[in-house]
């Protein structure tokens, strides 16, 4: 059985930056990692249509290709985000694909507007004394 609950944050000024940063991070690494899987169906396509490949066969970019090169391609921001978070933002990715192939529509890049969680999907994160613990954020009141 599943249980959630609801909790209301309040951050400090700091915090708050360090939580729109984290935010606008992930965002910019779910646009990035559409666009890379966008431009490499686009080329399998092209290869399709002209029979002619330079690889023998088609190649998809997974979860697994896009997790390894983010481990190698971190930017100075990415950095500043705890590991997991980034992860979570590229299975999100490939969640989305998923759908698509099994009938839900095309992934859409996400604006400022429409990209407004990021998720702790194992560790990283604790409640202690009112207090919600965030790695490379710090402890958050709550209520």
């Amino acid at each position: 059985m599943r249980k959630s609950f609801q909790f209301r944050i309040y951050p400090n000024k700091n915090q708050e930056v360090k939580l729109n940063r984290t935010l606008s991070t992930s965002r910019h690494l779910y646009n990035d990692s559409l666009a890379e899987r966008k431009r490499q169906a686009e080329l399998n396509n092209l290869c399709r249509s002209f029979e002619v490949c330079p690889w023998e066969k088609p190649e998809w970019i997974n979860y697994y290709d896009q997790k390894r090169e983010l481990a190698v391609t971190k930017t100075l921001f990415q950095k500043e985000v705890y590991s997991q978070v980034l992860q979570d933002v590229i299975k999100r990715v490939d969640r989305s694909f998923k759908n698509f192939f099994n009938g839900s529509g095309y992934p859409r890049f996400q604006g400022r507007e429409r990209y407004n969680s990021f998720t702790y999907p194992q560790t990283g994160f604790g409640i202690e004394d009112g207090k919600l613990i965030l790695s490379k954020i710090g402890s958050i009141k709550l209520i």
